[in-house]
């Protein structure tokens, strides 16, 4: 009797020494992972950073962006007169060589100021989001086929927001992260004031009104086959336009706030704009 209770007596203790010992070392495994991806995502973008910097004066690149952009037009010519499908791919690609070195050349005042995040990072945006579209949308015709328009748009559309949401956050962890909360801050403000002004002003729309805009048209007699009103399906328009731009923004926010501070823990502290003066110290004057 007294072999079983000391028997009774160990099992107890086992269990509640090492179970917690387990969901620690998961915990801490979890841990470690995120913070691996965190770090090399945030030190890509560092060295993504600080090539762009350090060739945005290269005079060599900025001559070839004008040879290259002559070549554009000469093939925009030619594409225009003979409307051959590889002169068309041949002006996508220089142009897109182009833009890119014309990113790179002005990728300092983008990278360093508010005024340059949003002109030059929304317009990279806007060519990526297209280039994205040329892709998914063929894309979307082969998922038709095998799971079906609806799971197939439901796919589309959540990857297209989880990979908008990595690309933003990786050109706003690119620039100085002062800047990038601050343009994302202003964006996301921006964006929940006016999608509050749309739908409080939808309100007062009576509820049989008609709507003679084709983007809007079609959608609101669409779900007005699910018992929708004109109002509540143009408020659901607004909010399925706005929503995606608010998670983009958001997410950013958040991502460039840990940047931050694993720049202030883990990178001396050194951003864009303490580096690139760091930079300027250490050139020899001539």
């Amino acid at each position: 009797m007294a072999l079983n209770h000391m028997k009774k007596f160990h099992i107890i203790p086992h269990m509640s020494i090492y179970q917690p010992a387990i969901h620690g070392r998961k915990e801490k495994y979890i841990t470690n992972n995120m913070y691996c991806i965190f770090n090399i995502f945030f030190r890509l973008s560092t060295k993504v950073q600080r090539w762009s910097v350090k060739h945005s004066e290269n005079s060599i690149l900025k001559q070839y962006k004008i040879i290259v952009f002559f070549i554009c037009l000469l093939l925009l010519v030619l594409f225009a007169a003979t409307n051959a499908i590889f002169l068309g791919y041949l002006f996508l690609a220089a142009f897109l060589s182009w833009y890119v070195m014309n990113l790179v050349t002005a990728s300092f005042i983008m990278l360093s100021s508010i005024r340059g995040f949003f002109k030059n990072a929304f317009s990279f945006s806007v060519v990526l989001f297209v280039l994205l579209l040329l892709l998914l949308v063929p894309l979307e015709n082969v998922l038709s086929n095998t799971v079906g328009t609806s799971v197939a748009g439901i796919i589309i559309l959540v990857s297209s927001l989880l990979i908008a949401c990595l690309i933003w956050s990786f050109i706003s962890c690119c620039a100085d992260t002062s800047v990038s909360i601050l343009a994302n801050a202003i964006l996301t403000g921006l964006v929940g004031i006016v999608s509050q002004i749309c739908n409080y002003l939808l309100l007062f729309l009576p509820s049989n009104i008609a709507v003679n805009l084709p983007i809007f048209e079609t959608f609101v007699n669409e779900m007005g086959n699910y018992g929708y009103t004109v109002t509540q399906a143009l408020q659901l328009a607004v909010n399925t336009l706005f929503f995606p731009i608010a998670v983009i923004l958001g997410v950013a926010t958040i991502i460039c706030a840990l940047k931050k501070y694993w720049i202030t823990k883990y990178n001396d502290g050194q951003d864009l704009i303490a580096y690139s003066k760091k930079s300027e110290a250490h050139k020899p004057s001539t």
